[in-house]
């Protein structure tokens, strides 16, 4: 019996560190997330020249690749080439809000706070030409 709670208590010592690296992991990338936001800023499109442009964020659970079309000054389509944060948080509102307003930078979308944000940095760096990746 000695063996199975030497067993059982290697375990629980395993699945401890495991919650712990996740959190540490899960903290700095919020921390990413944060730092990364404060530079969003609304655009002079009057600047940004009409074409297709790529951006992308992401950091350990969440990422974006998306394609943001300009036409006439206008941000007129935002495709998003590939996601990964989660079933049901493409947050497909703020992709109309940031058209709507013509700004990356707009109100977050009820829960989807980290798709949202992350979908404002990748249109941001994408419109700034910044092309890679956190």
């Amino acid at each position: 019996m000695s063996k199975f709670f030497k067993v059982l208590g290697i375990i629980f010592i395993i699945l401890l560190l495991l919650v712990f690296m996740f959190l540490s992991r899960y903290r700095k990338m919020k921390i990413t997330y944060t730092e990364a936001f404060k530079v969003v800023e609304a655009i002079n499109m009057d600047e940004i020249n009409d074409g297709d442009y790529i951006g992308q964020f992401g950091d350990f659970l969440a990422f974006v690749k998306l394609k943001v079309t300009v036409q006439e000054h206008e941000i007129t389509d935002i495709k998003i080439l590939e996601q990964r944060s989660g079933k049901g948080y493409e947050a497909t509102d703020t992709l109309k809000n940031i058209i709507d307003s013509q700004s990356p930078k707009v109100d977050i979308i009820s829960g989807a706070t980290g798709s949202s944000t992350g979908i404002m940095i990748a249109v941001y760096k994408a419109l700034k030409g910044e092309t890679t990746s956190n």
